[in-house]
């Protein structure tokens, strides 16, 4: 992805480095044939919606930085968060039936609350109960990559938007096999849906990372205005576990250092071709977990190390599955197979 714009980051030293570790962190996963566009900035949220107190806010995305802030906050009653945005290509060639407008609608705009206490810590451990920005930044640009659905509940009711659907809503299903993507834009059976406590992504990679079950989405039975349906339900995993990153509500005192295996799975499921993921503690051990599965799943994992290729001789790759390849020492921009 492109490099982030920012704003007025002066009086928050450490900021930008921080933003620029989660993308950097994303991208070892992760691979756009096509550049995404963020522009970051600081916010007082106190500032949002006079007689609403925001200040718990951590962050916020809008995916199509063509519509003016102001606008956005004085829209209570269409969705705006996540549909009017533009996606890689290769999503919308991964399902067929998803609306997607080809190009590039604008940049993405994160806001982070500027009356946060953030850490900007870029390697654990975090030191006291503040929250991680790099972790809060991870969470919220891979919103921007399409984790997410465009269901959201306005000041009067919960809608989709009338925009197409996205990829997550084609995989968010309840028990009985109905799918997000065939509810109606409004009514009372969206709202049935959204509300039941009963939703799942029933994607084949994540459901292999999660012990074969699709995995909990947020769907309380009651919504309140404001929520939107594009989380992994709360405490679905251990708290502050990188699997519990896009769960509602960041950890405070814990350092995320990825997304963890089920959300990359999940990632996977929607379109993006997942690279590797680097454990950080097998690193030292030139062992590198891959997931999802390469070559089963038709993608096989095309190296890109950057400055670690140099530190690299020889590598162990091992699946989910526990299946390893011993290999000699790869080179950037050659693909190989985990297991053949």
């Amino acid at each position: 992805m492109d490099s982030p714009t920012y704003g007025k980051w002066s009086d928050k030293p450490g900021a930008r480095q921080a933003v620029e570790k989660a993308k950097q962190t994303l991208e070892l996963v992760f691979h756009s044939p096509v550049p995404i566009q963020i522009e970051v900035r600081l916010f007082s949220f106190k500032k949002w919606k006079k007689g609403k107190d925001f200040s718990s806010v951590l962050a916020y995305t809008i995916n199509d930085g063509n519509r003016k802030w102001g606008n956005v906050i004085n829209n209570t009653t269409t969705s705006f968060m996540i549909k009017d945005a533009w996606y890689p290509r290769c999503l919308a060639e991964r399902l067929q039936g998803a609306e997607f407008t080809p190009g590039h609608w604008g940049p993405a705009l994160i806001y982070f609350n500027v009356d946060q206490d953030f850490s900007f810590a870029l390697s654990p451990p975090l030191i006291g109960l503040n929250y991680m920005l790099v972790g809060v930044a991870m969470h919220e640009i891979l919103h921007v990559m399409g984790f997410g659905t465009t269901a959201k509940r306005g000041d009067r009711d919960i809608i989709i938007s009338l925009y197409g659907k996205d990829p997550m809503e084609f995989f968010i299903k309840n028990s009985s096999g109905g799918a997000m993507a065939s509810r109606p834009v409004s009514g009372q059976s969206l709202e049935d849906f959204v509300q039941s406590d009963d939703l799942g992504f029933t994607g084949n990679a994540a459901k292999r990372e999660n012990s074969g079950v699709p995995v909990p989405i947020h769907a309380p039975p009651i919504f309140v205005s404001g929520k939107s349906c594009q989380h992994i339900k709360e405490g679905t995993y251990p708290i502050g576990s990188n699997n519990s990153l896009m769960e509602p509500d960041i950890a405070k005192g814990y350092f995320y250092e990825h997304m963890g295996e089920v959300g990359v799975a999940m990632m996977n499921d929607i379109g993006w071709k997942a690279i590797l993921g680097i454990d950080k503690l097998s690193l030292s051990e030139n062992q590198i977990k891959v997931f999802p599965v390469p070559c089963k799943l038709g993608n096989p994992i095309q190296f890109e190390f950057g400055n670690l290729e140099n530190e690299i001789n020889k590598i162990e790759l091992i699946d989910q599955y526990g299946v390893s390849t011993l290999l000699p020492k790869p080179v950037s921009g050659e693909t190989y197979c985990a297991s053949p």
